[in-house]
């Protein structure tokens, strides 16, 4: 990450997001610019000549290209979709084992309420 510091006798920028809630700093002349200072507000303080680079802070530009990095980004696409799919798997066979547990339970149910049944020649409760 670069680092800037102050040219001007005070520099004032906005620490935040540029569209949420965003914090006022004054910063003295030779004093570093603190972290999360908006990029388009940098590159507007390097163009008037508030701030400068600090020598030797400038990181060397990334050696991936698009397309490897739009590689990244599937083969990481392709990872949260197959552990979705594993999800969704455990949570069908979870589901199948409690369709199974109620449907033997319900089978339990209908057993205990139905009557025994009676001896063939017996008589009737009732009958005359």
């Amino acid at each position: 990450m670069a680092i800037y510091k102050a040219k001007a006798r005070v520099v004032k920028v906005s620490i935040g997001s540029p569209d949420g809630n965003r914090v006022a700093r004054i910063v003295p002349e030779g004093s570093i610019i603190p972290q999360g200072v908006h990029e388009g507000q940098i590159k507007h303080l390097l163009a008037r000549k508030l701030i400068e680079l600090v020598e030797g802070t400038e990181e060397p530009a990334p050696e991936t290209t698009e397309a490897e990095r739009l590689q990244e980004q599937l083969d990481k696409a392709v990872k949260e979709v197959e552990a979705a799919e594993a999800k969704a798997k455990a949570a069908e066979a979870k589901a199948s084992d409690a369709e199974a547990k109620a449907a033997d339970a319900e089978s339990e149910l209908a057993q205990l309420k139905t009557p025994p049944a009676k001896a063939p020649g017996t008589k009737a409760s009732g009958a005359k």
